[in-house]
This record gives C-alpha cells, sequence and structure tokens, in this order.
C-alpha cells in the first residue's frame, strides 16, 4: 500500500485494531503485485473524499 496513513489513522482512533490493519496492508501489497503483474490494464484510483468524489473520478478516467 502506497498511502497508509488513512489505516494507521483508524488504528491510532481505535475503529480498527493493529492486526487489521497490518492484514489490510498485507492484503492491498498482495494486490498491487498482482496488478503490476497483470497483463489487464489497472488504474488505481485514490479515495480520499467522498463516494461521489471517488465515482466521478471513475468515470472521468474511463469515459475517455
Amino acid at each position: 500500500i502506497e498511502r497508509p496513513e488513512s489505516l494507521i489513522r483508524q488504528s491510532l482512533l481505535g475503529k480498527e485494531s493493529p492486526e487489521f490493519i497490518a492484514q489490510r496492508m498485507a492484503d492491498c501489497r498482495d494486490w498491487f503485485e498482482r496488478s503490476k503483474n497483470s497483463k489487464a490494464p489497472f488504474q488505481y484510483i485514490l479515495n480520499d473524499g467522498s463516494i461521489a468524489e471517488l465515482v466521478q473520478k471513475f468515470f472521468k478516467i474511463y469515459q475517455k
């Protein structure tokens, strides 16, 4: 995972356990490696806002 800040913040606020955060980060690293080695094109979209903003970013990329 390239930007673990939000996961770490959730752990520090007590929203998620350190074990959950560690597993989530490992899962993200695994998916990132799979996507790099895949023949299918992947485009990661940073979700640093609302769901509506994420959907807008998605359509902006994929409506080309």
